[in-house]
């Protein structure tokens, strides 16, 4: 009886605010499904790009990859893993594909739990503050633009992950080390001050670092903000401290990681030369932009507010003060606001002074999930439990509405339709009505395909057709495979392309365009007047279809008039 009576007891002790880590990571493949649901959507153009640069032989992975302006280093990666996944009879298709960035996204996300919920070794469980672990879960899964980089066939999921983990470097190298707790006296073994372990987070620092930037150039800004923030931080006093982890080596983790990326800018050169084609999507330096780019006001509006309504009632009532948590001195809301705020300022200046236009949500995606993080830093500081949980939830409602969840789930859908670009049901759709002596052209919309000189050359031709050239390839009735042609973005230049195509008087051209109906229907009524002009007709056999924001059409292509 006594003993029963001592574990009824101590079960009623259990304090639910602190629990195991596996209760997030629970939560976490919850959203995993959320993310994978739409994991079977039909690749837009440019995951296309992903899987043509996979879908021919190793040597054709870094060429390809290039030509899309993009490290190979991710493309080799998703060739071996397609690769594997295909020798053990898995096919290769859309889930296989975003497969990558769907396991990089969750662990991204249990990373960004363990932050939130200040995880410490707890009789060899991982225990976390299990509120704001949780919330950050939710806040994450029901972000809409985080659910699109989740099951992106790109590398920008795989991006924020390695960011993540170069951040949660610099937070245990700006925390106090246990070499730090030694007494800072000329006695102190010189044995005691090297084995500090935090020298270890400074060289898995720098191949984090060195990984991003081969990973994605652009990523090289959240690195910047790294290296600077840690130099910050350790700059300070270390008379007090035997900690081997000094300014000097800190500057030397830097240089070692320019040197180690001097590859990958000599490969940069031609893309940033190139860099004027992104202003057409990345040029845009507004106001409504800059505050736009990522919800912040969702992330932070309710949370400072009910910041302040717990201050306010903090100064009325004595036992709050008393019973509220001390807040201990931390650096972690402003690494999170710096981490943030950092990449996502300079993309936007350099773009507002005309430098490169890179102000789009995939050059600063390394800043998404450290305004998460920093709202559950803010959160945390909230004393009364009541309000720290109706400023969570209130997050998730501002999520929910303003980015149109709660309209996609009216209208009886889990997420919706993420990408809008049913090119999987195009071709699938130009197989059934294929006939003998058809054509295949592609109108991929591209921006490298605004000033290409005719005739096209056959690298420029495989790039600009490569959404019909991977996955989504065209077959006759007998299985075999159509190359496809490609037009450029002028449809004034259409027909001297159709007439360099085939020495035929007539041909019968499938066109499948990037773009709606209309269109398409506008491009080929321009099309239409120049053949006209030069002797020729265009007729419409088949009326533009749209499969989402992919449209179809075949045409009539006489070069003279009878």
């Amino acid at each position: 009886m006594h003993n029963a009576t001592t574990q009824q007891s101590s079960a009623r002790k259990i304090d639910w605010r602190k629990q195991p880590f596996w209760w997030v990571g629970a939560a976490g493949l919850v959203a995993a499904f959320l993310a994978g649901y739409t994991a079977w959507e039909s690749l837009w153009v440019d995951e296309l790009h992903s899987s043509w640069s996979v879908s021919g032989s190793f040597a054709e992975v870094a060429p390809r990859a290039q030509a899309g302006n993009q490290s190979p280093i991710y493309f080799w990666l998703l060739f071996a893993f397609a690769r594997t996944l295909g020798s053990v009879g898995m096919p290769i298709g859309e889930l296989v594909l975003r497969l990558p960035s769907l396991i990089s996204w969750v662990a991204a996300i249990w990373v960004c739990s363990a932050v939130a919920g200040g995880s410490r070794p707890r009789r060899d469980v991982l225990a976390i503050e299990f509120g704001p672990a949780l919330l950050v879960v939710a806040w994450i899964a029901l972000d809409r633009i985080q659910l699109f980089y989740a099951t992106e066939a790109r590398v920008y999921a795989i991006v924020q992950l390695v960011s993540l983990l170069g951040w949660c470097c610099i937070g245990v190298l700006a925390s106090p080390g246990e070499s730090e707790r030694l007494p800072a006296d000329a006695t102190t073994p010189r044995q005691e001050r090297r084995a500090d372990p935090r020298r270890a987070f400074v060289l898995l620092w720098c191949v984090l670092s060195t990984l991003l930037i081969y990973l994605h150039l652009l990523a090289a800004l959240g690195v910047l903000w790294q290296w600077c923030f840690g130099a910050v931080v350790l700059r300070r006093p270390r008379a007090e401290s035997p900690s081997s982890v000094t300014p000097k080596t800190w500057w030397l983790a830097g240089a070692w990681t320019m040197l180690s990326c001097c590859p990958a800018m000599v490969w940069a050169v031609p893309v940033w030369q190139r860099r004027g084609q992104w202003e057409s999507f990345a040029g845009n330096p507004s106001l409504g932009s800059l505050l736009g780019l990522f919800p912040l006001a969702a992330f932070l509006v309710p949370i400072l507010t009910f910041r302040m309504v717990d201050w306010a009632v903090a100064q009325m009532s004595e036992v709050s003060k008393q019973r509220g948590r001390q807040e201990t001195r931390s650096i972690g809301s402003w690494m999170w606001l710096v981490a943030a705020s950092g990449p996502w300022a300079t993309a936007w200046l350099m773009t507002e002074l005309e430098i490169a236009p890179i102000f789009h949500r995939r050059y600063v995606i390394v800043s998404a999930m450290p305004l998460v993080l920093l709202a559950a830093c803010e959160l945390r500081k909230i004393r009364l439990s009541a309000l720290r949980w109706s400023a969570g939830l209130s997050v998730i409602i501002w999520l929910v509405v303003s980015q149109g969840t709660f309209t996609v789930w009216r209208h009886g859908h889990l997420v919706g339709w993420q990408r809008g670009e049913d090119w999987r049901g195009a071709t699938g759709w130009v197989d059934q009505q294929w006939l003998p002596g058809d054509q295949l052209w592609c109108a991929s919309g591209l921006i490298e395909g605004r000033q290409v000189s005719l005739p096209i050359d056959d690298r420029s031709n495989d790039y600009l057709s490569f959404p019909l050239r991977g996955l989504y390839e065209v077959a006759d009735r007998r299985g075999t495979t159509i190359a496809p042609n490609a037009l450029v973005n002028d449809p004034e230049l259409w027909d001297d392309l159709w007439m360099q195509g085939s020495p035929a008087a007539v041909q019968d051209i499938w066109i499948v365009a990037r773009g709606r109906a209309l269109r398409l229907h506008r491009k080929l009524a321009v099309a239409g007047e120049e053949m006209r002009s030069r002797g020729g007709e265009l007729e419409i056999l088949v009326e533009p279809k749209e499969f989402g924001a992919v449209a179809v059409a075949k045409l009539r292509v006489l070069k003279e008039k009878e």
